[in-house]
C-alpha cells in the first residue's frame, strides 16, 4: 500500500491560503459553466401570463428613447436623454446577444407580466430573456407600468377603430 504524507494546515495562514484557493477554483468552475451553457430561456407556461406587450424601442433625436407598442405603433413612454437607464441597459444586453448572432437589432421584444407579479423581457429572435424582478421592485415597476400602458394603448386603438 502506498502511503502519502499530506501536510495538514496547522496555522491560520495555511487555512486562509486554502480558503482562497477553494474560492478561486469555485469561481473558475462557475465561469466555465456559465460560458459554455446554453443560456436560452424557457418561459413559464402561457396560462400564467397576465399581460403581454410586443415592445419596440425607437431612438429619437437628442438621445430620446421611446418605448412603443409594436402592434399599434403608439408610444407607451418616452425617456429623455439621461432617463430610463435601467430600461436602456436591459435592452442593450439583449441587443448585444443579437449582434453576436448576426441578427437584426431593430426587431421587437416581448414583455410578459405573470400572475405572480414576475415580469420578463424576452427576445424571440435569440430565445434569451431577462427576469426583471431580480433587479428590485423599482426597476420591475417600470416594466409593469409599461405593460399596463401597453394594454391601455391596445384597448384604445381597438376602441378608436
Amino acid at each position: 500500500m502506498l502511503a502519502v504524507d499530506v501536510p495538514m494546515p496547522n496555522s491560520g495562514t495555511d487555512k486562509i491560503v486554502l480558503a482562497i484557493g477553494a474560492l478561486l477554483l469555485t469561481s473558475v468552475i462557475a465561469v466555465a459553466l456559465f460560458r459554455t451553457s446554453d443560456d436560452t430561456m424557457e418561459l413559464p407556461p402561457s396560462e400564467l401570463i397576465e399581460q403581454q406587450c410586443r415592445l419596440a424601442l425607437e431612438d429619437r433625436e437628442a438621445g430620446v428613447v421611446a418605448a412603443v407598442n409594436a402592434d399599434t405603433g403608439q408610444a407607451i413612454t418616452v425617456f429623455d436623454a439621461g432617463e430610463g437607464s435601467f430600461l436602456r441597459g436591459v435592452v442593450r444586453a439583449l441587443v448585444r446577444g443579437r449582434n453576436q448572432e448576426g441578427l437584426s437589432s431593430r426587431a421587437e421584444f416581448m414583455l410578459y407580466g405573470y400572475t405572480d407579479g414576475a415580469a420578463i423581457l424576452f427576445d424571440p429572435l435569440t430565445s434569451k430573456g431577462i427576469t426583471l424582478q431580480a433587479f428590485g421592485e423599482t426597476n420591475v415597476g417600470l416594466f409593469r407600468q409599461i405593460l399596463q400602458d401597453c394594454s391601455g394603448a391596445s384597448r384604445q386603438a381597438v376602441i378608436g377603430r
